[in-house]
């Protein structure tokens, strides 16, 4: 090989080696920018679940305090609604409660000091 073409070689190298680097660069700032544009998705995506599942808690809190006062009331028409939307309860009354009374003494009412809130069984 000749002279000339190694001295060609040498005056486009460097060229090609910076719009390579520059091609790179420009290349490393798209991904860069797309990936904060899918971490921000991934974000919200992540907060809506944290989200769900503290309003899951509240909503069992609610339904919860519904079905307590539902048993305390004797309210049938609040059970019925409760029951039509798909939340299922039972009074279940605590051990002490459940213990044989005394002689003469009667069994606390529902909603007692003895007795345990009722459990939604069900899920909307």
């Amino acid at each position: 090989m000749d002279k000339s073409f190694w001295r060609y070689c040498l005056r486009l190298g460097p060229s090609v080696f910076a719009g390579a680097g520059l091609l790179l660069a420009v290349i490393n700032g798209v991904l860069a920018q797309t990936n904060r544009v899918i971490q921000v998705d991934v974000n919200a995506r992540a907060q809506y679940i944290n989200q769900s599942v503290q309003l899951s808690n509240l909503e069992q809190g609610i339904a919860r305090a519904v079905a307590t006062a539902a048993v305390n009331n004797k309210d049938t028409k609040l059970g019925e609604l409760l029951e039509r939307n798909g939340i299922h309860y039972q009074f279940t009354p605590n051990s002490a409660a459940a213990a044989a009374p005394s002689a003469g003494a009667s069994p606390p009412p529902p909603g007692a000091a003895g007795a345990a809130p009722p459990k939604p069984t069900g899920a909307r």
